[in-house]
């Protein structure tokens, strides 16, 4: 599938989520900001930057909570996004540090076969950060949150300052 029509298909797919009734990590955040962060990724493409996927982090990743609602819908636009060669290797990348982050029971449910495709990957850097996908577990981190430690979440919840 070329990069207009995978654009195309998750703008459709994005388009027809109910996304109202659903929340983020935050009760200050809205629930269509998860929405608008999947979809400037899919219209940026190749403009998109590792930046662009930051405001997921803190939409639908758990950090200690229970996974928000918003997470298990948006999770197969991110592996979607995360599998797209149009988009940059380092973007591809962050996305897969979020999906590896996003391991938590609550979403164990999910079919992870898709994610693990991306072991398969022509990109070197793309298939190595996918290594922790392959086994389907977690590792907690030093803040309990269940998930095996990312660059970002590493830095976030295993350092010095963080521990306080």
């Amino acid at each position: 599938m070329d990069g207009m029509t995978m654009t195309g298909t998750l703008l459709e797919a994005l388009d027809a989520v109910v996304w109202e009734g659903l929340a983020t990590a935050h009760p200050v955040d809205s629930v269509d900001d998860v929405s608008r962060a999947l979809r400037r990724l899919a219209l940026t493409s190749t403009a998109a930057t590792e930046e662009d996927c930051y405001p997921l982090y803190s939409l639908i990743t758990r950090e200690g909570r229970a996974t928000p609602t918003a997470t298990a819908v948006a999770l197969p636009f991110v592996v979607a996004l995360a599998a797209d060669p149009a988009l940059s290797t380092a973007v591809r990348v962050e996305l897969i540090e979020l999906l590896v982050a996003l391991q938590a029971p609550e979403v164990m449910g999910f079919d992870w076969t898709q994610a693990r495709a991306l072991l398969a990957d022509p990109q070197p850097a793309v298939r190595r950060e996918a290594l922790p996908l392959a086994e389907g577990g977690s590792d907690s981190c030093s803040n309990g949150g269940g998930r095996r430690p990312t660059r970002r979440s590493a830095s976030r919840c295993c350092s010095p300052s963080a521990r306080r």
